[in-house]
């Protein structure tokens, strides 16, 4: 599709970081961090420990340590009339400064997702480009909206990072971005039902680590990533002696426990959430 200038209202820019290589081999992908899961005071979060992060009733902002990077989702609750998917995406561009000269690349609608009984959500996947401080930055998100009688709803989730480091850190930006849910969607958008759309498939992660994967013998994978954070290639696991909660690679896993160690006390195995 032809590039346009978009606007933006809803976004969960997830924050980019550099990743270094695990190994020499240029064969072996690139190592991923690991993200520390978080209730804050509005929203559910997983972010590396040297991001920052800020939190309203309807946007969660986390930034990378040198702020090159970030990850924010933005809700719009009810809101009175009608509106359109891809309008409703470029307003929302528009009323954002932080995506200075944003240049839409492509805008794929999605398979819709139940929302509340006999009402969906109508999905897109967009991809643009845009000026930050960073200097020429891509972003990709996932754009949500309702349409009930009389008034709307939308969401955006937004990963951004500078172009050079793009191809590495959208190996796991998109698990920071996913992690990011509500607490409290009564209260924010007055429905109870009203259900979120689960994450969406990461296809060039999966290709990119499948073989690791295999190497490490992580015996679950084609199984996790068919649920929730595992599209993402991670997984929730609880510290058994109390109550930290991270999200690990599914690289990570130790053959030899047969579980995931603990990132800072290997002598742990971290217990799995099944989530």
């Amino acid at each position: 599709m032809r590039s346009r200038c978009l606007p933006f209202i809803v976004v969960l820019a997830v924050g980019l970081m550099g990743i270094a290589c695990s190994s020499q081999d240029g064969d072996v992908p690139p190592s991923r961090p690991v993200l520390q899961l978080t209730e804050g005071r509005f929203f559910r979060y997983a972010v590396p420990d040297d991001w920052t992060t800020t939190e309203s009733r309807t946007r969660f902002t986390a930034t990378s340590g040198d702020g090159s990077s970030g990850a924010v989702l933005s809700i719009l609750p009810r809101t009175p009339g009608g509106m359109e998917l891809e309008p409703y995406l470029l307003r929302a561009l528009e009323l954002d400064p932080y995506y200075r000269e944003a240049k839409v690349e492509s805008f794929q609608e999605l398979p819709r997702e139940p929302a509340l009984p006999g009402a969906d959500w109508q999905l897109a996947k967009v991809h643009w480009t845009f000026t930050s401080g960073a200097g020429h930055s891509i972003a990709e998100a996932t754009v949500g909206l309702i349409q009930g009688p009389a008034q709307y709803g939308a969401y955006l989730r937004v990963a951004h990072a500078p172009a050079e480091q793009w191809e590495e850190q959208r190996l796991w930006l998109p698990a920071v971005a996913e992690s990011v849910l509500p607490l409290d969607i009564y209260s924010l958008a007055g429905e109870p039902q009203l259900r979120f759309p689960p994450p969406r498939e990461h296809s060039w992660i999966a290709s990119t680590y499948q073989e690791r994967w295999l190497q490490v013998g992580y015996p679950n994978f084609a199984t996790r990533l068919k649920q929730g954070l595992g599209r993402t290639g991670y997984i929730e696991l609880k510290d058994p002696e109390g109550n930290e909660v991270f999200g690990l690679p599914f690289e990570t896993f130790d053959r030899a426990r047969g579980g995931f160690p603990h990132p800072r006390n290997q002598n742990v195995t971290l217990v799995d959430l099944g989530r």
